[in-house]
């Protein structure tokens, strides 16, 4: 009879993706920023789609992706600035439940589409995020938790007057709120403590006790009972709140430490009564909140930030539409060397003769007798007509100087005098990503900010 065998992938598999993959490398003296991976982001395909409105779902066979390559016409290099962990974005509102996180549920259940499902933290209007400790047995919140607002125990726990119960996690940086925050995401810094596991000589405080019974009979007051805190770590010490004769709640006085559970017994001081109070201890993460937003968050998407401002120097064409955007990892240019400036004209150059006629930007160029029959075909990626050049993508064959060149829906028909292939190895590299989308058109004099959100 085969073995049994029961196992977990778990969330903080994704973590460690985002975390060791893209940010850090180990290094004799620690981890380090992973400088040895070449990643460009790149725009393509300028000609339309069969239905510009209904755009077609992408696929990674080797067809596609082959094609996917040969559409492209600028590419940007990507380095640790242009990207960051994201999760998210849950903004505090009034009225609303939040789940309180507890050490002994699964905090990070996920939707279809890899979202984790539990609103255990929130953003408040000054960008700080808090993790909901206790939500009052269910109540809706109804006071903002912000740092510096209220009375903040010896924990950093806040308690607030609506039951509710927070601690501080972070802060959004101002630096990556400007390039990856949204209406659906918010970014989290990598700091000195990721990833989690280089931080353990703090196994778990106790940040909160949350009372499941009331009981009664107590005597009102702050030491009329006795709050008993056991488990395997030192030092938890709290009080219990005794109102209208029940225990309304328990106030940690010190959070201990090297915790990986606790057991909260209440009982009533030597000459007072009461009985049937309950509660629960509710332990930190390794090493404390808020020592590695990254994985306490449960993290698992990263987004990816490029800019392209106007032209960039005349490596990017402004007239025109594009339609495919996303990552290459280690690229080549033609040579077999390792890719090094900032951006990339990844399109063939055709210089051309003086005449009438200009060519269409996604029309197909070919040379030869008729399309049909042509020795070379070409898209357009867009037609400077000042200069006489022709920005050529997803190449055919091999062009021949002094020929006409033709364009097969615009009629125009040029002398090509000169060509030069783009030094970017188009087909090089791996697709890490791309995303159809409906036509995007150019700003010659502006930047346009592109973000992509990957999972993990």
């Amino acid at each position: 009879m085969a073995n049994t065998v029961n196992g977990l992938l778990t969330t903080y598999a994704s973590t460690v993706e985002v975390e060791l993959t893209y940010f850090f490398v180990i290094t004799a003296s620690g981890f380090v920023p992973n400088v040895n991976s070449t990643s460009y982001f790149f725009l393509g395909k300028p000609d339309p789609w069969p239905d510009d409105v209904n755009i077609p779902i992408p696929n990674q066979s080797q067809s596609y992706i082959k094609q996917t390559f040969k559409h492209m016409f600028a590419a940007k290099l990507l380095t640790t600035s242009n990207m960051c962990p994201v999760v998210p974005r849950i903004d505090w509102t009034s009225g609303n439940v939040y789940t309180p996180y507890t050490d002994y549920n699964d905090m990070f259940t996920m939707d279809s589409n890899g979202i984790i499902t539990q609103k255990f933290y929130v953003r408040n209007n000054y960008d700080q995020i808090f993790k909901c400790l206790s939500n009052a047995n269910g109540s809706a919140s109804t006071i903002q938790p912000v740092l510096q607002a209220g009375v903040l125990n010896s924990s950093n726990t806040l308690y607030l007057a609506d039951g509710y119960k927070w601690i501080y996690v972070t802060t959004i940086d101002k630096g990556l709120k400007k390039n990856f925050f949204d209406n659906n995401w918010i970014p989290l810094s990598v700091g000195n403590n990721t990833p989690n596991p280089l931080f353990t000589s703090k196994m778990g405080s106790i940040d909160a006790i949350n009372v499941v019974s009331s009981g009664n009979s107590y005597s009102n007051g702050f030491s009329t009972t006795v709050v008993t805190i056991t488990g395997d770590g030192v030092g938890a010490t709290g009080y219990a709140n005794v109102t209208n004769n029940m225990v309304v709640d328990v106030v940690m006085t010190n959070t201990g430490n090297n915790y990986t559970y606790a057991n909260v017994s209440i009982g009533p001081t030597i000459g007072y009564s009461g009985s049937g109070a309950t509660a629960n201890a509710i332990i930190s993460p390794i090493g404390g909140h808020g020592i590695d937003p990254v994985s306490e968050l449960g993290c698992n998407h990263i987004m990816v930030s490029a800019e392209f401002d106007g032209g960039e120097s005349g490596n990017v064409p402004t007239d025109i539409s594009y339609r495919q955007l996303g990552i290459v990892v280690n690229p080549a240019l033609i040579d077999g060397t390792t890719p090094t400036s900032n951006i990339y004209n990844t399109s063939d150059l055709a210089t051309i003769s003086v005449g009438s006629g200009a060519f269409s930007s996604g029309e197909t160029v070919y040379q030869g007798t008729t399309l049909g029959t042509a020795t070379y075909t070409a898209t357009v990626c867009s037609f400077d007509s000042t200069n006489n050049v022709i920005s050529l993508i997803n190449t055919y064959g091999t062009p021949t100087l002094s020929s006409a060149i033709y364009g097969s829906s615009s009629g125009a028909s040029r002398v090509l005098l000169q060509y030069n292939n783009t030094k970017f190895s188009v087909g090089s590299g791996y697709m890490m990503y791309f995303e159809n989308r409906q036509p995007i058109q150019r700003s010659p004099n502006g930047n346009e900010q592109l973000r992509l959100v990957l999972k993990f």
